[in-house]
């Protein structure tokens, strides 16, 4: 027996969406409920299948979409090689395909990345069990048609199993290269629109299931990326999410959605804005209430840098990321002098010594900034010397600037703290406190020193950069930054 029904004329909204909706009943049919307790007519003795074909197009939805097809077709599966009749004793599965096509309507989306997807394809296929309740050798295509970007396709396999305690799903997306995947990344809400992913390869799995609600587990991992964000560029980044989709019960919640909750471990062989951090480590693990994407909460377990032979790190903390304000307490641990005054080199300026302190970074709708932060130098002190030709001609018509230069010429402290201050325009003010002496300075009596620096940071590390080579993305932002 044939049944075929198809439409191609245009259709008034509701009756496009009955005939769209019987296409997905009868998908569901196919399977029985949770609990297994709907049946389903068996497969014939015979073991074939009649042959099922529907189509419809599909009416526009306002600000969702505007207009697409699908076409359903059900029947026997294709006879395997060197099989003329199919075994009476051995019911053959049904095979299923699906093609649809898609067209957005996210012109007034706020993501602008989204509102660049024009059309979207699907073309998925399997076989279906003679008893109804699996789904084997399932493979989708999904192809993403942008306005101004290539296409990009995804391909994926997939199984379905109906058993006593619900449904189960198992997907796999094969591997994704970068920069192709960019615009896939750029659809995600909440993407920063200036990080930019120019190598790298993607990997998605994860297992659903809903036996009266939805839990799943799976594992999205990133390998040998690199990329941009805003004018910093970073390499060698590999990052492993492992998730899990946990029903509120388990976490003790009496009502609402499932939680999505993960674990994200990530080292990057190198982040430098201007100043090389190398490398960096993280362990934070996140959680979120499916119902309202914007109410995270990211704890950070671990996250560390090296910098300038020393490190700095975070104090562990939990942050609401849907919150308006936040602060992170940061450490920092043997900062070598030394390479300090090597990144931004003072005619005549040299010093050793380590520098340890804490910065307790605060951000809010203006930005982030720090006050009350501290430094200081580690026992038992280190060295300055200063000459400069610049100020010793200065100091020749002011008897006071003369004094300190003498006393910088070969100064030993033993005392070096700095008080940090970071406004939210960019803008650091380190309060310097000296003491120590020099041999040669009056018999070596103790000196003490008390100076204040200012310096603008973003156009400190601006101006680092452009000294290097960078790409021509880094180079645009940053002139495009201070034109």
């Amino acid at each position: 027996m044939d049944f075929k029904a198809s439409h191609r004329a245009k259709m008034k909204p509701i009756a496009s969406r009955l005939l769209w909706a019987a296409g997905l009943a009868l998908l569901l049919a196919l399977l029985p409920g949770p609990g297994g307790t709907q049946a389903a007519s068996p497969a014939p003795e015979s073991g074939g299948w009649p042959q099922i074909e529907i189509a419809s197009d599909l009416a526009p939805i306002e600000g969702l979409l505007a207009g697409g097809s699908f076409r359903l077709e059900l029947g026997p599966p294709p006879a395997p090689q060197g099989v003329v009749e199919p075994d009476p004793e051995s019911p053959s599965p049904l095979h299923g395909r699906l093609e649809m096509e898609l067209r957005p309507d996210f012109t007034a989306a706020e993501t602008a990345p989204l509102a660049k997807l024009q059309r979207l394809t699907v073309l998925a296929q399997g076989l279906i069990a003679p008893t109804l309740d699996a789904l084997d050798d399932g493979s989708a295509e999904i192809l993403l048609d942008f306005a101004d970007q290539p296409s990009l396709a995804l391909r994926a396999g997939f199984s379905l199993r109906q058993d006593s305690t619900g449904l189960r799903a198992a997907v796999e997306l094969a591997e994704l290269s970068l920069p192709e995947a960019q615009p896939l990344l750029a659809l995600i809400p909440g993407w920063p629109p200036l990080l930019t992913l120019e190598k790298g390869r993607l990997n998605l799995n994860f297992d659903l299931a809903y036996d009266g609600g939805l839990t799943g587990a799976g594992q999205l991992a990133l390998q040998d990326s690199g990329g941009i964000h805003a004018t910093a560029f970073f390499r060698g980044l590999d990052l492993t999410i492992p998730f899990h989709l946990v029903s509120p019960e388990d976490e003790g919640a009496e009502n609402g959605g499932p939680l999505l909750r993960a674990g994200i471990s990530a080292t990057i062989a190198e982040f430098n804005p201007g100043v090389a951090l190398a490398p960096v480590r993280a362990e934070l693990s996140y959680q979120v209430p499916l119902s309202d994407p914007g109410q995270g909460r990211l704890v950070i377990d671990m996250l560390t840098a090296d910098l300038l032979g020393g490190r700095i790190a975070a104090e562990p903390t939990a942050l609401a990321l849907g919150a308006p304000a936040g602060k992170l307490d940061l450490e920092v641990v043997g900062i070598d002098l030394e390479r300090v005054l090597a990144i931004h080199p003072v005619e005549g300026l040299h010093g050793s010594g380590l520098i340890d302190g804490r910065l307790p970074l605060r951000w809010g709708p203006d930005g982030f900034g720090t006050s009350a932060g501290t430094l200081a130098a580690r026992s038992p002190g280190g060295q300055l010397r200063y000459d400069s030709r610049a100020a010793a001609a200065l100091a020749q018509r002011n008897p006071a600037i003369k004094l300190v230069l003498d006393a910088l010429a070969d100064f030993n402290y033993n005392v070096l703290t700095a008080g940090v201050d970071y406004r939210e325009d960019g803008t650091l003010n380190l309060a310097l406190r000296l003491e120590g002496s020099n041999p040669a300075f009056e018999r070596g009596r103790p000196v003490h020193l008390e100076i204040n620096l200012e310096e603008n940071i973003p156009a400190l590390l601006a101006s680092l950069q452009l000294a290097n080579r960078i790409s021509d993305t880094i180079r645009q932002r940053i002139e495009e930054r201070y034109r």
